[in-house]
């Protein structure tokens, strides 16, 4: 197994969102949540809240105790930052340019027990 699950969400017979997310390796209960996508024209309706929320759900059935999500910190992600905290996670740490001069990566956690 890859150690990637996914949890899709569908409307009309078409995937609007979807979250990646697996365990962390050499962890015990540690989980990466690798993306949640929404599309464009579907954004601001709930469903980025929704599949968090469904994710949350798997990952505390799976036996995870806390879920890691990790973002640039450049400008043009704040939205996504502000969503991360809007759903509960916090910044645990930030790693300066960690992806390149001036683009520090930020790492958000959330305890999911």
């Amino acid at each position: 197994a890859s150690g990637y699950y996914f949890l899709f969400l569908e409307l009309d017979k078409k995937v609007t969102g979807y979250s990646c997310f697996g365990p962390i390796p050499g962890t015990f209960t540690s989980f990466d949540l690798y993306w949640i996508v929404v599309e464009n024209k579907s954004q601001g309706y709930g469903i980025g809240k929704l599949l968090d929320s469904k994710t949350v759900d798997l990952v505390r059935e799976m036996g995870g105790t806390r879920l890691y999500a990790e973002t640039s910190s450049k400008k043009q992600y704040e939205p996504t930052r502000a969503f991360y905290r809007k759903m509960g996670y916090h910044e645990a740490a930030f790693l300066e340019d960690f992806y390149a001069p001036d683009d520090g990566k930020i790492i958000f956690v959330k305890k999911v027990v």
